[in-house]
């Protein structure tokens, strides 16, 4: 039996060892900080605590992790030679205690006991489980991370407030559409979403697909055409990759959203 991930806080190879025994995944952190950076990075299912650390130190480090709502079991690996250590250490937060690093026995019945906790809290699982706040559900949000809480917080923020424009910043797949869409979502729920890619359109198509074009103005313009800012109505249009739109077309597009008016290309 073996848990998927366990971070090992020691620099002995034999503590390091006896996590390999019990897990899929081992992470290994030489001291305090370090461990606490794996542990929020990983989410790891059990910690391994080298008793070397100072007593001092390791309930600093429960005292972090509580916190920072860190529900990991921790487990204290003794040198066999003290065993009233056991109590203290339970006392401060930890699972459990081994007394020894060869105590592998004792160590799979801990894992055990993890598991079968684990399964029956997921049998028990309902939605407040997995979102962090009552209206996450309803902007398609999953997550309790003290970061995922932290972002919903500044969502709700802005989708109560007056802010127009807002501007979205983030790398490449860190859910800038996504976020966009729940402050739409929260602030204009019965109207419409409308996103274009900045990138991916020449200036002249970028133009006419923003404000639309008046039948005749430009050579195809077989038919009146009607732009997305007049699509969204009085919901929200998304300007993805804004950065690559041409300049003479942001100062007009600056003028949109300065007057909230604006004119077909061709148009009077």
């Amino acid at each position: 039996m073996s848990l998927r991930r366990i971070v090992a806080v020691s620099k002995e190879a034999e503590v390091q060892q006896l996590a390999r025994q019990v897990g899929q995944e081992i992470f290994v952190a030489d001291n305090l900080d370090e461990a606490l950076d794996i542990v929020e990075t990983v989410n790891p299912d059990l910690i391994l605590f080298d008793h070397c650390f100072h007593p001092t130190g390791i309930r600093e480090f429960l005292n972090m992790t509580e916190k920072n709502s860190i529900n990991v079991p921790v487990v204290v690996v003794g040198d066999g030679r003290d065993s009233d250590l056991s109590a203290e250490f339970i006392q401060m937060g930890a699972c459990d205690y081994l007394q020894g690093r060869g105590d592998y026995n004792r160590l799979e019945q801990i894992v055990s006991r993890i598991k079968n906790k684990s399964k029956a809290i997921n049998t028990e699982r309902n939605a407040g489980d997995f979102f962090a706040q009552d209206y996450a559900a309803s902007v398609s949000m999953v997550g309790r991370s003290k970061a995922f809480v932290k972002m919903l917080g500044m969502i709700r923020l802005v989708a109560a407030s007056r802010c127009n424009p807002v501007l979205i910043i983030g790398e490449t797949g860190t859910g800038k559409e996504l976020a966009a869409k729940a402050v739409h979502t929260l602030r204009h729920p019965d109207e419409q979403f409308v996103a274009i890619n900045c990138a991916a359109l020449t200036a002249n198509l970028l133009e006419s697909e923003l404000f639309g074009h008046a039948k005749g103005s430009f050579t195809g313009a077989d038919r009146e055409k009607i732009g997305l800012l007049e699509l969204a109505g009085g919901g929200t249009v998304l300007l993805d990759e804004i950065s690559e739109m041409p300049m003479d077309l942001q100062a007009k597009l600056l003028r949109v959203l300065q007057d909230k008016t604006f004119r077909r290309v061709g148009g009077i």
